[in-house]
C-alpha cells in the first residue's frame, strides 16, 4: 500500500512539474511613436485577454503550443508583426512602438469571402477542373487587390474558406494551399485579417482542428479596433453528425471560443458598436428551406437534436454574451449568396451575408432556382448615419 502509495506521489509530481512547465507569462510594452504609454491595447493567447495599462504595459498568463496577438488602440496601425508563438512572446518582453494612422471620419471597411484559393498544381480533391479555370482564382484574386488597394480601406476582413479544400487530401495538399492563403493575404491592403472556414480546417476523430492554420495564417478569433467600432472575428466552426450518423461540418461556436469573447468584451470600449464576423452564419434567413434537403440538418456535438447544419448552433449562448453591448451586426460567408436583412429585437442589428468570391466554386455564377449570385465582395461605410438608418452593405461584382 505505501508502495503504491509513493508511486502516485511520484506520478502527482511528475504532472505537477509538466504542467508548470507549459505555463508561462508573456510581457511588454505597447508605446507611440515617441515612446509614450499607450493604454487599451489588446493582447490575447485566444484562451484569455488583458488590456496595456495607463503606462502600455501588459502582462498575460499563457501556455506552451498558444498563439499570443495584438490589438492596437483604435487609431493606431499594427505592427508588420502581430502574432507570435507564446513560447516566443515569453521568451524576452514584447516593446511594441506603433504609428498613429489620420483619423476618417467615416472609415471603409472591406469583406471578402469564400475565395477558395487554389493554382494549377494544388486543385480541389474531389472535383476535377480545366487548366482555364485553374488559373481563374489568383489572377482574380490579383485584380481584386488592385482594386481595393485603390479604395484604401481602413480593414480588409476575409470571412473564411480562403482555401479551396484544404479539409481534404492529405497534409501535404492543405499546406500547399494554406500558403497561397498566406501570399494572398500579403497581397491586399493592410491591415487585412482572415478567419477560418470549413474548407480551412482539418478533421480528425469529431474533432475540428485548426493547427495548421495558426502555424500559417494566426490567430482563429481576434478583434480589431476602429474609432467607435469593433471588429469580433469568431471561429464558428463545429462538427456533428449527419441525420444518417456520418461525421459533417456543421456551424457551432466552440465553449472555448464563447469563454475568450466573454473575457474580451469588458475590455473594449464600452462605447463601441459591435461588429462580429464569422464563417458560417449565426442566423440567417436563407439556410433552411422548404421541405428541409436531405442534408440540411445536422446533430452538434453538444446537443441532441437535429438543426439546420448551416447556421450556428450555439447562437443563444453567442447572443446572451453580446447582450447589453452595442452590437450592429452579424457578418458571414458560407452561404455563396449576398444578402442583408434587419433583425427587429430589442435593439435592431443588421445581419449581412457575403456574397463567395469564387461565386459558383470559379464555374460561373451561384445558381440558386431563379436567382444567380455572381462572384463579388462587399464594402461598408462606417458612420455618419442616424441610429434608425442602419447602413447598407455595397456589394461590388467581380469579373473572372
Amino acid at each position: 500500500m505505501k508502495r503504491r502509495l509513493f508511486s502516485l506521489l511520484i506520478i502527482g509530481l511528475i504532472l505537477c512539474w509538466a504542467l508548470a512547465a507549459q505555463a508561462l507569462t508573456v510581457r511588454g510594452r505597447v508605446s507611440d511613436a515617441a515612446g509614450r504609454g499607450l493604454a487599451g491595447a489588446l493582447v490575447s493567447d485566444e484562451i484569455g485577454a488583458v488590456a496595456s495599462g495607463a503606462d502600455g504595459s501588459f502582462s498575460l498568463e499563457s501556455r506552451e503550443g498558444r498563439l499570443v496577438s495584438l490589438t492596437p488602440p483604435a487609431g493606431y496601425a499594427p505592427p508588420a508583426r502581430w502574432w507570435w508563438p507564446a513560447g516566443e512572446a515569453a521568451a524576452g518582453e514584447l516593446r511594441l512602438k506603433l504609428t498613429s494612422r489620420p483619423a476618417s471620419e467615416r472609415p471603409l471597411v472591406a469583406f471578402i469571402s469564400d475565395p477558395h484559393l487554389f493554382d494549377e498544381r494544388s486543385g480541389p480533391v474531389k472535383y476535377p477542373v480545366t487548366p482555364e479555370v485553374a488559373r481563374r482564382p489568383l489572377a482574380t484574386w490579383a485584380r481584386l487587390a488592385d482594386e481595393l488597394k485603390s479604395l484604401k480601406p481602413e480593414l480588409v476582413i476575409v470571412s473564411g474558406d480562403i482555401c479551396a479544400d484544404a479539409d481534404k487530401g492529405d497534409e501535404d495538399h492543405a499546406r500547399a494551399q494554406l500558403a497561397i492563403a498566406v501570399k494572398a493575404m500579403a497581397q491586399l491592403p493592410q491591415p487585412a485579417r482572415v478567419l477560418p472556414g470549413n474548407h480551412d480546417a482539418r478533421y480528425r476523430e469529431g474533432r475540428v482542428e485548426l493547427g495548421l492554420w495558426r502555424e500559417t495564417l494566426g490567430p482563429a478569433r481576434q478583434v480589431f479596433l476602429l474609432p467607435g467600432a469593433a471588429f469580433i472575428l469568431l471561429d464558428n466552426l463545429g462538427r456533428g453528425q449527419s441525420s444518417k450518423g456520418k461525421p459533417v461540418s456543421c456551424g457551432n461556436l466552440p465553449d472555448e471560443a464563447l469563454a475568450w469573447l466573454r473575457r474580451v468584451l469588458p475590455l473594449l470600449p464600452p462605447e463601441s458598436e459591435l461588429f462580429v464576423a464569422t464563417h458560417y452564419p449565426v442566423l440567417t434567413p436563407i439556410a433552411g428551406s422548404n421541405p428541409l434537403h436531405k442534408n440540411s440538418l445536422a446533430r452538434s456535438q453538444r446537443d441532441r437534436g437535429l438543426a439546420l447544419r448551416d447556421a450556428d448552433q450555439n447562437f443563444r449562448a453567442l447572443a446572451e454574451a453580446l447582450a447589453g453591448r452595442k452590437l450592429t451586426a452579424f457578418i458571414n460567408g458560407h452561404e455563396h449568396a449576398g444578402q442583408q436583412s434587419l433583425i427587429q429585437a430589442r435593439r435592431p442589428f443588421m445581419v449581412y451575408g457575403l456574397p463567395a468570391l469564387c461565386g459558383g466554386w470559379w464555374q460561373g455564377d451561384r445558381q440558386w432556382g431563379p436567382l444567380a449570385f455572381p462572384s463579388g465582395y462587399g464594402l461598408l461605410r462606417l458612420g455618419g448615419a442616424a441610429p434608425q438608418a442602419w447602413p447598407r452593405m455595397e456589394i461590388r461584382e467581380v469579373k473572372y
